[in-house]
């Protein structure tokens, strides 16, 4: 018999091993041989009792070498030949898939509880925090459990798997078919296409992509699966992140989603412990106690730290002696990560630092071109947070592809990332294939990254909101709808100038874009223009029919004032020779001794030339006038007096037969006289002031 005590710091301050060793001295007192060889795989000072033996150091793998062959000399036992290196059991960064089910551990009491609920309602929803696996323990906990289980009706089952994405309704018809108007009919038809499937499970991956990049198909989609719920032999899965619970309550679903969820909470030690150790159990390879310590104790309180440690116990693996995984090989690969630092200074873990490390050192493999296409391709598939972490966003190869790209060159990138496990690919290959981060954390533990979003978040958003624009276009048929306005366009070339275009890259429909527009409103302002000169041409000629208009008007005012005046001046020059006339008549009267009509011509002479302004002025004619009315006046002689009113005469007149004169006074009388001026009558009975005689 003999014991090999592998001896190291953890072995040697475990009290079990102390009770083991005391049991192996008593063996050799009992027996008088000492069967212990102490197994040095660390340099350490040895207790007395195990110094004083002869030891094999291992602390190296060429002393682990030379230890094996003298323990095989020293047992007489043939040397063992060197074994090939088991596949690694561990994803890494991506989820577990169906395939990988036999390597999927610690989420049991998950995958019943799931079994379970469908039994009794087909339709759950798992939310859980990034990282805590979600995928992973429907794709390779659940679907690998449905197959063989009885728990939930016989028959086969029939298993899709969707991403959402931009189109959820496209996936939605791709997975089940075109007839998305009938459920029933459309799932009658899926389970048709498979021998003796009775049953459909839809898995709807990633269901927060409906709210981050689904758009207008968004509420569509939700309402189909609402309709699906409701069909027969359909069963319903979807997995979202536990910070869209606003978003989750908003959504039509929500009655069936409270009340039909599973809150995914993250692996606790023991759960996390069989993720780590048995599926190298399974694939014999033994991995050293202390090393499973230290990954528990780095992903104490790490959010979505499972796919973390898969990516490292994947970087481990390269360090695998023979069929041992030492804690030296993950002190190695973490020496340097005080090098390693968040954007903002925030101190990396040891597992995230492996990552990053994995990343970079991924990225340093690329050429300059390729490197320039990897960080392109990194920014299209992050949909950035605004307020809540930023997340994955699934794109097809055709939208990471800038226009005038060396598509072999860019095939080669996107294959080289996905090869190490930084990007996925899924779907048809070079028809539908869609690419996406192989896990948020890359995001998170990745400081390049950090540092590529913190540098051109803004750009990439502009060239997305330009490349919407453009895309919204092209469904348009590039007509004259969607184009860009003046704002919209110098945003536009301004971005396609920049150093940012260069290193986002642009899509060719964005340059048709630019180029439509910079010709609509060129023609729009050569339209503009062509219509302003019409209408300047226009003015000019209203200006100038206008301008004849007023020339002719004050032409023809002109010769009316002109008119006006001469009529004016002929109207008073006639009106002068009129009362001139009239005076020369009374002066014709006075001398033929007629008195009294010469008097009554010249007081009408007299009183036209007090009617008339312009008279007052006229010296000469003054001159003229007033001789001949004082000669009138003073040439008249007295034949009677009429007497007898008291007040002032107003009006004097003869009778038609010139034999009675009235006479009318303001006091209020009428007096009638006879040619010899006696009175005659004296009229009071009228009413008035004045009185005129007939």
């Amino acid at each position: 018999m003999r014991v090999l005590d592998m001896t190291s710091p953890a072995y040697l301050t475990n009290g079990f091993n102390q009770f083991i060793d005391l049991l192996a001295q008593g063996y050799g007192l009992d027996t008088q041989t000492w069967p212990v060889i102490p197994l040095v795989l660390q340099s350490m000072p040895l207790p007395p009792r195990l110094n004083g033996l002869v030891k094999l150091n291992a602390t190296n793998p060429q002393e682990q070498q030379e230890a094996i062959n003298r323990l095989c000399r020293e047992l007489k036992h043939s040397e063992p030949k060197s074994s090939s290196k088991p596949a690694c059991p561990y994803p890494g960064m991506v989820p577990f898939s169906e395939q990988m089910s036999d390597r999927f551990f610690g989420r049991e009491p998950e995958v019943q509880e799931l079994i379970e609920r469908l039994r009794l309602y087909p339709f759950i929803v798992v939310i859980g925090s990034s990282g805590s696996g979600k995928s992973s323990l429907v794709l390779a906990g659940l679907i690998p459990q449905l197959r063989n289980t009885r728990l939930i009706g016989t028959g086969n089952w029939l298993i899709r798997v969707m991403v959402p994405g931009e189109t959820p309704l496209v996936a939605l018809e791709t997975a089940l078919g075109n007839d998305s108007v009938n459920p029933v009919k459309s799932v009658e038809k899926v389970l048709a296409t498979q021998p003796d499937a009775q049953k459909l499970l839809l898995v709807v991956d990633q269901w927060e992509e409906v709210f981050t990049v689904a758009g207008e198909q968004a509420l569509p989609f939700q309402r189909a699966l609402q309709h699906l719920v409701n069909v027969p032999n359909c069963y319903i899965v979807l997995t979202v992140r536990a910070d869209f619970y606003p978003e989750l309550m908003s959504s039509p679903l929500w009655p069936q989603i409270q009340s039909h969820r599973l809150e995914l909470v993250p692996l606790d030690d023991a759960g996390l412990r069989e993720a780590i150790v048995k599926p190298a159990q399974d694939v014999g390879v033994f991995i050293e106690p202390t090393l499973v310590e230290q990954l528990l104790r780095d992903a104490a309180g790490e959010p979505g730290v499972l796919p973390l440690i898969q990516e490292t116990l994947v970087l481990l693996w390269e360090r695998l002696e023979r069929r041992f995984l030492p804690l030296r090989a993950y002190e190695a690969l973490v020496v340097s990560h005080q090098n390693y630092r968040v954007f903002g200074n925030n101190q990396l873990t040891a597992l995230q630092v492996a990552i990053a490390r994995r990343a970079d050192a991924a990225i340093a493999t690329l050429s300059e071109a390729q490197k320039v296409i990897a960080r392109r391709i990194f920014l299209r598939l992050i949909q950035f947070g605004e307020g809540r972490a930023d997340t994955r966003r699934q794109q097809s190869v055709d939208a990471l592809l800038a226009v005038g790209e060396d598509s072999h060159l860019f095939s080669q990138t996107l294959r080289r990332l996905a090869d190490v496990r930084l990007l996925t690919l899924s779907g048809e290959e070079q028809t539908n294939t869609k690419v996406d981060i192989a896990h948020e954390a890359l995001i998170i533990s990745w400081p390049t990254l950090q540092r590529w979003i913190s540098e051109r978040w803004e750009a990439e958003q502009t060239r997305r909101r330009l490349e919407a624009k453009a895309q919204e276009w092209v469904r348009l048929q590039r007509g004259n709808s969607g184009l860009l306005d003046e704002v919209e366009l110098a945003e536009a070339q301004r971005w396609l100038s920049s150093a940012d275009a260069a290193v986002l890259g642009y899509d060719e429909a964005l340059v048709a874009l630019v180029k439509a527009s910079e010709q609509a409103i060129q023609e729009a302002t050569q339209r503009a223009e062509q219509a302003r000169l019409r209408e300047l041409k226009q003015e000019r000629k209203a200006r100038k029919a206008a301008q004849r208009t007023i020339r002719v008007g004050l032409i023809s005012l002109v010769l009316i004032i002109g008119f006006a005046f001469i009529a004016t001046f002929e109207a008073l020059n006639a009106e002068k020779q009129l009362i001139i006339a009239t005076s020369k008549y009374s002066s014709v009267l006075s001398d033929s001794h007629q008195e009294f009509d010469a008097l009554i011509a010249s007081l009408n002479a007299g009183t036209k030339l007090q009617q008339t302004i312009w008279a007052k002025n006229d010296s000469q004619i003054q001159n003229q006038i007033l001789p001949t009315l004082q000669e009138a006046v003073y040439g008249v002689r007295e034949h009677n007096r009429l007497e007898g009113h008291q007040d002032i005469v107003y009006s004097v007149s003869f009778s038609p037969d010139s034999k009675i004169l009235a006479s009318g006074s303001a006091d209020n009388t009428v007096k009638l006289w006879n040619l010899d001026g006696s009175l005659q009558k004296t009229l009071t009975e009228h009413q008035g002031s004045r009185a005129n005689a007939p």
